[in-house]
């Protein structure tokens, strides 16, 4: 028999500017300033399904790291940010972080949650 798990999952859209100062002459289009729709999706475990953890609690928490985080960073950075400020709130829980640009390009960051 497979093993099982619960989780709860938020997802989220932020409105931001981020640049890549470093980028490669051939991504030179990326150096600049240039605004994303960034899509983050949060996943926690849980061990019940009776709200241990509140989707409007978490979802709370992400919106007030989401307006004071520094996009002139990474989508990868961004999750790995994220994920370890979730750390400290949920220290017991398994924690994964996704940040995508529009079209689907992501980064993530975190424990496997499934």
């Amino acid at each position: 028999m497979s093993e099982t798990s619960s989780w709860i999952e938020v997802k989220l859209y932020w409105l931001a500017s981020h640049q890549w100062k470093e980028a490669p002459d051939h991504r030179q289009y990326l150096r600049p300033l240039h605004q994303h729709l960034f899509e983050i999706v949060v996943r926690i475990s849980v061990e019940h399904g009776e709200r241990q953890i509140e989707f409007h609690d978490l979802r709370s928490i992400v919106w007030e790291y989401m307006e004071v985080q520094d996009f002139n960073n990474s989508c990868e950075n961004i999750a790995k940010e994220l994920f370890k400020s979730l750390c400290d709130v949920y220290p017991k829980h398994k924690i994964s972080v996704t940040v995508c640009e529009e079209g689907g390009v992501c980064g993530k960051y975190g424990q496997v949650v499934v």
